[in-house]
């Protein structure tokens, strides 16, 4: 059913291009209108036009326009509605009848004055209503526009995000996982959606019943007297009634029963260990250099080392200002959490992710920089927001960004699997609220005694200090350590051509790391003749560099009589295909991978009955006897048979079916050696036998030259000839 939708849906818009834009426009539009805004679903609508954009039936640099002039003027009527009819605002339906939405709007206003047009669009109580007030308490136009125009943008992009990543995504996959892949990406969107939507509309009715339910509960511990140890452990000296201790209590309880069930999980192989593998495949695949060394900076930001001179940092500062028992806690909180995790780790053992210069012997779970960066940075922002109670909300924004950078930072550099992270932070979750609870016995929140500004500015230059210096001393050391790495393979040429299977993949995986199109093609030879070759058969270069080196590869623009301009692989190149300024098909908004690396050469035939286009991808393997390079090469096959004009748009996913194109190339491989081999049933995916993929390899080298045999006369006439021009080669 969805296949049929998506075809009708790719048919159309390539009949009429700019209907996409335009129902973009419309969407954005209705979404920031007063009231309106309030009931379209903005965020599903969004999705299904970045879904579009990310599979080429839509420009990303048209829409993202059109969205972004729609949303704009979507505010500006509202905020003229707000500003022309200023307090008779208040007298017209629906406001007359709702007066909280206009009350609501004006406290979020107050609260965050012309930031609130900015963030109104993500969090704000009612989104589309914040131009009106804005109007209503006679904000000027110029302020009001240098708000409202970054806010449009950035609503576009951030709604037409996870779109564009699902339609580039599906496009890497073979046409039936293609299609239920857009199906469940938008089911998950949908109930992502429904969820926000109960959550924004229902929360304050749920949060009092919870409040409530606490309150019972913690009576009836109070005056139970099996559960008054409980009580008596868990209560507020100066406080008896405050039964926010009993809620910290489950708070901490549910973290480390998630943490418990994780650890179960993975000793049963099942549950969040399938979503190991894709996150640690779409992660390493989407690695660039200059962001490699961004997170090398933020992962030391939570080593253990570095966190343990600054918990003796600031327990130093605690006890100066003789608050031992706050000093106590925090120390003793690290030294507690560092514990746990080295006690689940000889308890629990799990392998690290592959692929790194230096993998850590020990087990992998869980993850101790987000566990001991959770504790740390926590009680840091509790003790900060006492002494800045101006200012709470800025200590706690600004830690929650940086330890989940921090978490994020070992997924990334494939320190740890997706599971170790979400562990590592539910057994810090559950000690930081421990220790919350713990320090809550004694004192209370408005009792504590503040640090006074001169006893922050020391601590904090001792920490700054601190940090700067294991920065710059483990930099080097750490970059090292989470460099990629591939391992070459030396071999002889002919050792290859006799077990091809042995030495390299049959498969190439997409970006969630299943095995989505196979490498029918390996070639050994020289890049420049086999283009030449190819090129005066009839085929076009897409693109092809004239270098081997990656860094100059992705330095390098290469332009020539059957090429486009093209960057391999890196953030211009993709920049350059999400605005669409490589247009020529088959070129995917994000470059087909093999070892992280995109494809050294993509040409391309179109003839009669079908349309090939060959990838070439560079491999591990360097022969010992030969100078030929080794080359991967994935076949994409387009037949024209079909009746449906529209049919091509659609197939742009990869076809793998029966031989996926090998036999037509066959005629253009005449001027080399060459032999078809068949892959053993055992040896191919899965995957690619449910897309009835019969195994049929293609092997191509150069053909072996013949000499022919020397008389002694015209031998000896040979070496005398080297003797008097130049050394013999080596």
């Amino acid at each position: 059913m969805l296949d049929h939708y998506l075809l009708i849906v790719s048919a159309y818009l390539s009949a009429h291009p700019y209907w996409g834009p335009l129902f973009a426009f419309i969407v954005a539009f209705t979404e920031s209108l007063p009231i309106i805004g309030t009931i379209v679903p903005g965020s599903i609508t969004m999705s299904v036009i970045g879904i579009l954009i990310g599979r080429g039936l839509l420009s990303f640099l048209l829409t993202t326009s059109w969205t972004t002039v729609g949303a704009l003027l979507g505010d500006i009527i509202g905020f003229a509605i707000g500003k022309y009819c200023n307090e008779n605002l208040r007298k017209m339906w629906p406001f007359s009848k709702y007066p909280k939405w206009i009350a609501m709007g004006e406290s979020f206003f107050k609260a965050h004055g012309g930031k609130s047009i900015i963030i109104g669009r993500f969090v704000g109580p009612a989104r589309s209503t914040i131009p009106l007030i804005a109007g209503l308490v006679r904000m000027h136009w110029i302020p009001f526009l240098f708000s409202a125009i970054p806010s449009a943008l950035l609503w576009s992009l951030f709604y037409l995000s996870p779109g564009i990543l699902i339609g580039a995504i599906s496009m890497e996959l073979p046409h039936k996982v293609a299609v239920q892949f857009v199906g469940i990406a938008l089911g998950a969107l949908l109930f992502i959606w429904i969820i926000a939507w109960l959550i924004r509309h229902f929360f304050t009715i749920l949060y009092g019943l919870f409040r409530r339910m606490i309150h019972v509960l913690w009576q009836h511990i109070q005056h139970d007297r099996y559960l008054h140890p409980l009580f008596f452990i868990l209560r507020n000296p100066r406080h008896f009634k405050d039964s926010s201790q009993l809620s910290l209590f489950l708070i901490a309880s549910l973290c480390f029963a998630a943490f418990l069930g994780i650890l179960i999980s993975l000793y049963l192989q099942v549950g969040i260990m399938y979503l190991n593998m894709p996150i640690y495949s779409l992660t390493q695949t989407s690695r660039l250099h200059i962001i490699d060394n961004i997170f090398v900076v933020i992962t030391n930001a939570g080593s253990p080392l570095l966190l343990l001179l600054l918990t003796l940092i600031m327990g130093a500062g605690l006890s100066l200002q003789k608050r031992f028992y706050e000093a106590f806690h925090f120390v003793g909180g690290m030294f507690f959490i560092a514990g746990s995790v080295w006690f689940f780790k000889h308890i629990a053992y799990f392998p690290r992710p592959p692929g790194i210069m230096l993998i850590d012997p020990d087990s992998s779970f869980p993850s101790g920089h987000s566990a001991l960066s959770v504790v740390f940075y926590g009680l840091f922002a509790l003790f900060w927001s006492k002494s800045h109670r101006t200012q709470p909300t800025l200590g706690y924004v600004s830690l929650t960004i940086l330890v989940t950078l921090i978490m994020f930072s070992r997924i990334y550099l494939a320190a740890h699997w997706f599971s170790d992270v979400i562990a590592g932070f539910l057994l810090g979750c559950t000690v930081l609220v421990l220790t919350n609870l713990s320090l809550r016995r004694r004192f209370i929140q408005k009792t504590a005694t503040a640090f006074p500004p001169i006893q922050w500015l020391y601590i904090l230059l001792a920490m700054g200090v601190t940090f700067l210096t294991t920065e710059v001393l483990c930099f080097s050391k750490t970059q090292y350590h989470y460099t990629p790495f591939y391992p070459i393979h030396h071999l002889s040429i002919e050792k290859w051509w006799k077990r091809p299977l042995a030495y390299l993949p049959i498969a190439r995986t997409n970006r969630l790391g299943q095995p989505t199109q196979p490498f029918n093609v390996q070639w050994a030879g020289n890049i420049d003749e086999i283009r030449t070759t190819l090129v005066k058969q009839g085929w076009h270069v897409i693109f092809y560099p004239n270098t081997q080196t990656t860094l100059e590869r992705d330095l390098y623009f290469v332009k020539d009589d059957n090429a486009i301009m093209y960057r391999p692989h890196g953030l211009l190149s993709f920049l350059d295909r999400l605005l669409g300024l490589q247009t020529q098909n088959p070129v995917h908004l994000f470059p087909l991978l093999y070892n992280n690396q995109a494809p050294i050469m993509l040409i391309w035939l179109d003839g009669k009955r079908f349309t090939l286009e060959l990838r070439f991808w560079a491999t591990p393997v360097a022969f010992t006897d030969s100078t030929q390079q080794l080359y991967l090469a994935a076949i994409n096959y387009h037949p024209k048979a079909d009746p449906n004009p529209f049919a091509l748009t659609l197939t742009s996913n990869i076809i793998v079916s029966e031989g996926a194109g090998v036999h037509e190339l066959l005629p253009f491989v005449q001027p080399f050696e060459y032999k078809v081999i068949k892959v053993p049933e055992s040896a191919i995916p899965p995957e690619l036998l449910n897309e009835d993929w019969d195994g049929t390899l293609l092997m191509i080298r150069e053909k072996p030259v013949k000499l022919k045999k020397l008389s002694n006369k015209d031998s000896l006439r040979s070496n005398t000839a080297w003797k008097g021009s130049a050394p013999l080669p080596s």
